[in-house]
């Protein structure tokens, strides 16, 4: 009984997984080939569970600089009286996988994820100061990764994400910054363009722990993302903004591929929340260096 089950199963994924690829390959895109090899949603891309792959980008950015550093970073909750020697000019590098933890959670199409993402802002060039980490920022997450077959004419809406996510810096006393939040977030492909739409809730935290009870003001409750994907190489625009704080962000990025998949980098950001540390603090700052890419 239980191998009749096993096969019918199977044949009823094989039927919803060609539905789903056949809406989403009536045009072949870039930006649909993306998001298959990102949240593998076709039995091609389908790998083990506990297998590592990119979450989100795998950087190197030697070349950065600020036009307002924070030598002095403060909260409601946190005074600092120190200002520490900040140089404008650092060295920038992210580290980010994820894994599937369970595949068809309950008979469905459901994947749960494992996403971890760490990026470090170096005081390379500070030689009076030892050259310092001036901060580590660490966001592990969960995500629940559900396909859909939404469509209309060229344009495919070929998932959901259903996330929890933790960001901090690692650090404690003054300097101590961290939320927990959950979002959704869908994507939007139409032949080489991806929008990427994520909103966002905090989770409650007592006054007594809460590094920043302010950060919603500046940090808003979600993202949009347009991304053009075109020659090997990607042009991508981020925003957020707070209705409730009249504050946001704006960040541009290019990539351009040079060698297999190493691609030259380029980001240029303005407003607030750059790191952590910086959620409240207004500054713009040019990076330029490598992105590993892990897709084609």
């Amino acid at each position: 009984m239980n191998i009749h089950n096993n096969l019918d199963r199977l044949d009823c994924y094989d039927e919803a997984t060609q539905n789903t690829q056949a809406s989403v390959n009536k045009s072949a895109t870039l930006a649909a080939d993306y998001l298959n090899q990102s949240w593998e949603l076709s039995p091609q891309n389908n790998n083990p569970v506990f297998s590592f792959r990119a979450h989100h980008l795998n950087y190197l950015l030697p070349l950065r600089y600020t036009s307002n550093t924070n030598p002095n970073p403060q909260s409601p909750t946190h005074v600092n009286t120190l200002s520490q020697p900040t140089q404008a000019q650092e060295v920038r590098f992210q580290l980010s996988f994820k894994t599937k933890l369970k595949n068809d959670i309950l008979g469905s199409y459901v994947n749960l994820w494992f996403g971890f993402t760490q990026q470090s802002n170096w005081q390379l060039y500070n030689t009076s100061q030892s050259a310092p980490f001036r901060e580590t920022n660490y966001q592990p997450e969960l995500i629940l990764s559900i396909p859909t077959s939404w469509s209309l004419g060229d344009t495919h809406i070929p998932l959901l994400n259903l996330a929890l996510n933790h960001q901090s810096n690692g650090q404690s006393g003054r300097f101590s910054r961290s939320w927990n939040r959950v979002y959704i977030e869908t994507s939007l492909s139409h032949h080489d363009f991806l929008a990427d739409l994520r909103v966002w809730t905090r989770l409650p935290e007592s006054a007594n722990n809460d590094d920043n009870p302010d950060i919603l003001q500046y940090m808003g409750h979600g993202e949009l993302g347009l991304t053009w994907f075109q020659d090997g190489g990607e042009v991508s625009i981020h925003s957020r903004y707070s209705f409730s704080g009249h504050k946001g962000a704006v960040r541009a990025n290019w990539s351009f591929p040079i060698h297999g998949h190493l691609k030259v980098y380029a980001e240029f950001f303005n407003g607030y929340g750059e790191t952590l540390i910086d959620y409240n603090h207004y500054q713009s700052v040019a990076s330029i260096g490598f992105l590993l890419s892990t897709w084609h």
